[in-house]
């Protein structure tokens, strides 16, 4: 099997046989999630398609099933997959930039680690749980391709258009010397010519095709979404030049779905996973502890009235949860009881949180009071 790049968007696969061209067609036909309720021929999809090309993000899978299946294949190109760079030219540039931030206090060992990983590959995808600090690894990341020239233009999409101007505040923040080179493109309001824009897909794909052949570069925050085939038409359509894709989330399923392979197909492979337990134990995130505890929160005599009411047709179930609410708040006994657990809790644990469906009628300063009289 020969495998070769056919432009910056596919490859172009020669195979010897009728068995290798067998096994593509098997392996790049996937269903749909939802496949096993609607069985129609919009729940498969072919990403090997029938003039021999197939998404240059896939190349990693072609080498795969080339592996497994024990196929020679030649792959002059793969080179061209990478850029050459040293982990410690990396991560000396990345603690000169992160120097004197509130980061600074912290060890990003692996976050060097991670930025080095979408430096070096052209495409790809990182699952990096909440709290490990994704927008500082998109910072480092973008920064580092514009300053040493690999990218002129990059492109990050965002789902909606409230975290576009959220991951700017971020990347300013972060920003201590020299012009910011970010800037976000919303509805709206006048489009600055930066070499880093963010702006979300729903504005870019009404974008003219024009402004988005600028772009080299796409990183994807929360790719999970880019299944979408907006995404599609935004990477491998208007993004004519991008030659590189980048995707980052903390929500990745990887299960060999349509969908699954249509994420890759924007971004790339699995570059690296990142647990919650991970960042937990690393000291990045709180180890929470949730905790249930059952309270017989009106008398016994009260109870028989309250389910018989639930279940009465002549009243409304939201009216019934109202008149049980207000049950509820009748007995301070109650509320003293979760009191001293809160109390007891944030003594051993450090710390808590009490959450209430409804705190009308002075209920939370009530709890608020009965705290503050406990005897710590």
């Amino acid at each position: 099997m020969v495998i070769n790049i056919a432009d910056n968007k596919n490859l172009r696969i020669e195979y010897s046989n009728h068995e290798e061209m067998y096994r593509l067609n098997e392996y790049f036909t996937r269903e749909k999630r939802n496949a096993r309720f609607k069985k129609d021929r919009n729940s498969i999809v072919k990403f090997f398609r029938t003039n021999n090309t197939i998404p240059i993000q896939l190349w990693e899978d072609v080498k795969k099933l080339c592996i497994t299946n024990g196929f020679e294949y030649k792959f002059e190109e793969e080179n061209k997959m990478f850029r050459d760079y040293e982990v410690s030219f990396v991560v000396d540039w990345c603690k000169k930039q992160i120097k004197g931030t509130e980061y600074s206090e912290f060890d990003m060992d692996d976050t060097y680690l991670t930025v080095y990983k979408i430096i070096v590959n052209r495409y790809g995808r990182l699952d990096l749980s909440v709290s490990y600090g994704k927008s500082v690894v998109l910072y480092l990341a973008s920064k580092f391709l514009i300053d040493h020239k690999e990218e002129s233009r990059i492109m990050i999409l965002e789902p909606k258009p409230q975290l576009s101007s959220q991951l700017l505040g971020e990347f300013a923040g972060l920003h201590k010397h020299g012009f910011l080179p970010f800037s976000v493109w919303k509805a709206g309001t006048k489009m600055k010519d930066t070499p880093i824009v963010i702006t979300n897909f729903q504005l870019a794909v009404n974008l003219p095709s024009s402004l988005l052949e600028l772009m080299t570069m796409t990183m994807c925050d929360e790719c999970h979404f880019s299944s979408a085939p907006s995404y599609k038409i935004i990477i491998t359509e208007k993004c004519k030049n991008v030659k590189s894709t980048i995707g980052v989330t903390g929500s990745l399923l990887e299960d060999d779905s349509a969908e699954d392979f249509s994420v890759k197909c924007v971004s790339g492979g699995t570059l690296k996973t990142v647990t919650k337990r991970e960042v937990i134990d690393a000291g990045r995130a709180s180890d929470g502890i949730i905790s249930f505890i059952h309270l017989d929160y009106v008398p016994t005599y009260e109870k028989a009235s309250i389910v018989s009411r639930r279940y009465d047709e002549r009243i409304s179930k939201l009216i019934s949860v109202d008149l049980e609410c207000e049950d509820i708040l009748k007995y301070d006994w109650r509320i003293k009881v979760l009191a001293k657990f809160a109390v007891r809790n944030a003594l051993t644990k450090g710390n808590g949180m009490v959450l209430f469906r409804k705190v009308r009628g002075g209920y939370a300063m009530k709890f608020i009071e009965y705290m503050k009289a406990i005897d710590k």
